[in-house]
Formats: C-alpha cells, structure tokens, sequence
C-alpha cells in the first residue's frame, strides 16, 4: 500500500471553500451594468447605513460636516467670545437641516452604491442585512424587490433575461 501524500495548502483551501454558486458572479455583473445603463435601480436605506453593525461604513459624510462645525464653533469660543459660538453652532444646526441633511444623504447613498457595485461579496452582506431595494421599470409597469425577503439573483434574471 503507497503512503498518501499529505495535501497542499491551495488543495485543502479548494476543498473547503464554496464556489460561487448559480453563477453569482455573472448575474451580479449584469446587475452592475445595468444599474449604470439606467435599467435597474440601486435604493439605499439611510436609517440601515446608519446602523452599527451594517457591513458598510456610510457614516463618513456626516461625521465629517460634524467635525468642521466643531472645529469651528470651537475657534470661535477660543479666539472670539462664547456668545459667537453659541451663535455659530445654532447657524450650523439650522444649515444641516436646511440643506446639508439632503446633500449627506445624497453623497452617503452614492458612496455606498460605489461600494457595493464593486465587491460581490460586501453586496451579499449587505442584501442579508437589508436596506436595500433594486427596481426596474418596464412595460408592465415597476417591479422591485427588497432585501432580505427577496431573491436578487431571480429579480435581475426575470428583468434582464437569461444570459445569453
């Protein structure tokens, strides 16, 4: 009886490792295009990026407006008088929501699109976790689909045809 040769590493990382399956990849590439081409839509939900545990950071563009007010409310309370920070901080609260609230939210979904169209498996994190929603409008009118209840895989399929 021949002595077994022990497995190399890459041979036991093979083994142990799932491929893709149903051609995740393939479909999650046509997805892509056709979120660019304008065919399927890519909806975020603010109030899901915002959470702790959500697989994507989306938090950056507020934390940023939040650290320049306080940088400077802060110069002011330093160098100025405190009533003039006071002053400073109040213009900066109704500026956040009167117009900056919009452009957070509108730089933060585009960041997290960026993010997700471009890593296969950070989209699949994301669509167990939830918050987002693809729709396609056609003919017979809007369909869409939400994860994590819907099949993504089968949505894109229905709407963009078998591959070819």
């Amino acid at each position: 009886m021949a002595a077994e040769t022990p497995e190399s590493d890459e041979e036991i990382y093979r083994r142990f490792t799932r491929p893709e399956r149903n051609g995740d990849l393939d479909i999650f590439r046509r997805l892509t295009a056709a979120h660019r081409d304008g065919k399927i839509a890519i909806d975020i939900d603010r109030k899901t990026i915002g959470h702790p545990h959500c697989p994507v950071a989306g938090d950056a563009y507020f934390t940023r407006v939040l650290y320049a007010g306080m940088v400077i409310a802060g110069l002011a309370f330093w160098l100025v008088h405190y009533a003039i920070a006071v002053a400073i901080v109040a213009g900066m609260v109704a500026l956040y929501f009167a117009a900056l609230r919009r452009w957070i939210d509108r730089k933060t979904k585009d960041y997290v699109i960026d993010k997700i169209t471009n890593d296969l498996a950070l989209w699949k994190k994301l669509w167990n976790f939830g918050g987002v929603t693809l729709t396609a409008a056609s003919a017979s009118g809007a369909a869409s689909c939400r994860a994590p209840k819907d099949n993504w895989k089968n949505f894109v399929t229905s709407q963009l045809g078998p591959a070819a």
